[in-house]
């Protein structure tokens, strides 16, 4: 293989990835709560002392990018967001995920859960239940649930150390070090936090990268013409 093919193989299989997130990113611009994705490009340069240096790009890995998002007014009672740092927790099936998706509601047995029916935590990890008779339910800045002017329980919202957060789902993740719990976290009751993508930025990222898939590979589809008008020059000279 030679190394423009190499390197043509290397810079095509990074854009195509990149094309994955940007997609990804697009589709979840609705979902409340999302973190985009961002992409990590390294380039590696060879100096041939007998001949010209050669440059791969490769794609090095990809990062969340975990700034806020738009806070969006709903009035519902358990839309609920997190003012700067902080997550909520979600106790899943397998285990306990964090998330920023704040679209919260009531089961049939009082819990408070999330969309998928996981339960939302409170700050000792465990359920939060709401009596079926409630008639006025707050949430208080500092997390504290109070139903018909008594306080419930204790809204539980982490924090999770850098790059210890491991993508689970649109807005799910699962924290692969310890979390601790907040003291004095801000708490918005009636309100969403959106996703943090911007539709216009990330289609801008798509076309460019979809035009730069596309000259790639017209770009290794003249170079296997070539090579293939080489080989059967060769073989007519036999």
């Amino acid at each position: 293989m030679s190394d423009l093919t190499t390197v043509s193989l290397s810079r095509q299989t990074g854009l195509l990835k990149e094309l994955e997130v940007i997609a990804n990113n697009i589709a979840n611009a609705g979902t409340a709560g999302f973190k985009r994705e961002a992409s990590v490009f390294t380039e590696y340069v060879n100096r041939d002392v007998a001949g010209p240096s050669m440059s791969m790009g490769s794609l090095r890995g990809h990062y969340a990018v975990m700034d806020e998002g738009a806070y969006v007014k709903t009035g519902g009672v358990y839309d609920l967001a997190i003012g700067g740092e902080g997550f909520f927790a979600i106790q899943a099936q397998d285990g306990v995920y964090l998330t920023r998706g704040g679209q919260f509601g009531r089961d049939a047995d009082g819990r408070l859960v999330n969309a998928d029916g996981y339960a939302v935590l409170d700050d000792g990890g465990g359920t939060i239940e709401i009596p079926p008779e409630a008639v006025d339910v707050t949430v208080s800045p500092d997390g504290t649930i109070s139903v018909d002017g008594l306080a419930q329980a204790q809204l539980g919202v982490f924090s999770a150390p850098p790059g210890s957060l491991e993508r689970m789902g649109s807005n799910l993740w699962k924290p692969t070090e310890s979390y601790a719990f907040i003291d004095n976290p801000i708490v918005r009751q009636g309100y969403v936090e959106q996703s943090n993508v911007n539709p216009v930025l990330e289609m801008a990222r798509l076309v460019e990268a979809q035009r730069l898939f596309e000259a790639g590979q017209s770009l290794m589809e003249s170079q296997g013409e070539r090579t293939a008008n080489m080989i059967r020059t060769l073989g007519d000279n036999r």
